[in-house]
């Protein structure tokens, strides 16, 4: 975990793009969003959260009272939760997170493993020229016994750069 987590400025309302999904257990409990500068993980105390915040959709997050910190280096927005950030009651993110117009789904802009940069984070990319290492070979993407649990994959280019996906 990186420094504690800041209040966000009185007033501050920011606005992007839903580029993230929990309809098949991704992001769970989170929506993931993004601007022309930068992408946020906004955590949220909610479920089936693509079916009102969908691919593309604008978002208009009212940060009064949130607090914007980072896990393991990727910035979140979220309530405050000791030094950390917490997920935005179930009661509270309908009036947070304001449903803007709805959109085409971005398109990941493309990279390889060498360009990838901290720019980056929280945000659609299409990775290219990869395939699974070999050390993935016959393992599965998750952890059947722990539906909460994630696990890193590692890819890597013909030149041998790795890099590692969860």
């Amino acid at each position: 975990i990186g420094q504690p987590a800041v209040k966000i400025p009185s007033g501050t309302i920011i606005k992007g793009q839903v580029i993230s999904s929990d309809e098949q257990g991704n992001f769970f409990r989170a929506l993931v969003i993004q601007d022309e500068t930068a992408g946020i993980q906004i955590r949220v105390d909610g479920f089936d959260l693509f079916e009102d915040y969908e691919l593309g959709r604008t978002v208009y997050v009212d940060c009064e009272d949130l607090y914007v910190g980072d896990f393991n280096g990727l910035p979140q927005i979220g309530v405050e939760d000791g030094d950390g950030v917490g997920r935005i009651p179930s009661n509270v993110y309908p009036d947070v997170l304001i449903r803007g117009v709805a959109g085409e789904p971005l398109q990941g802009a493309p990279r390889t493993i060498g360009t990838i940069t901290n720019d980056d984070i929280n945000t659609l990319i299409t990775v290219t020229g990869v395939e699974y290492a070999d050390s993935e070979l016959g393992t599965t993407y998750a952890d059947a016994s722990d539906p909460n649990g994630g696990e890193n994959s590692e890819l890597q280019d013909c030149s041998g750069n790795t890099l590692i996906i969860r």
